[in-house]
């Protein structure tokens, strides 16, 4: 068995466009990337958060650093509009996947 961490790409997803339509915005997807981060972190995991994506070139920049990484595993964070779209909610969803390859959906 080896003991070389599991390393997870995160990242988020936003549109710049919409911080200074919305207020708060911003900050509240940054939190809860915050959120999903903590809940990824744990012994034998290297997590590598890339942050939030919220335009074309910091997709590519954070292309480029997952790539670097040579991480295996992936998670984006999607926070899709409720309401009237000023406000967003969280959606995600956990794999637990083993060092053998064996991959376990949980929610």
């Amino acid at each position: 068995m080896s003991n070389t961490p599991l390393r997870i790409g995160l990242f988020g997803i936003g549109l710049d466009t919409y911080w200074p339509q919305f207020e708060g915005l911003k900050a509240r997807l940054e939190g809860y990337l915050a959120t999903v981060a903590g809940k990824l972190a744990c012994p034998g995991v290297e997590l590598v958060n890339v942050g939030l994506v919220d335009n074309p070139e910091r997709a590519y920049e954070a292309g480029r650093e997952l790539r670097r990484a040579k991480v295996p595993v992936v998670c984006g964070l999607i926070a899709p509009p409720v309401g009237d779209s000023r406000w967003c909610r969280e959606q995600h969803c956990f794999w637990t996947v083993g060092r053998d390859g064996a991959v376990v959906a949980r929610s």
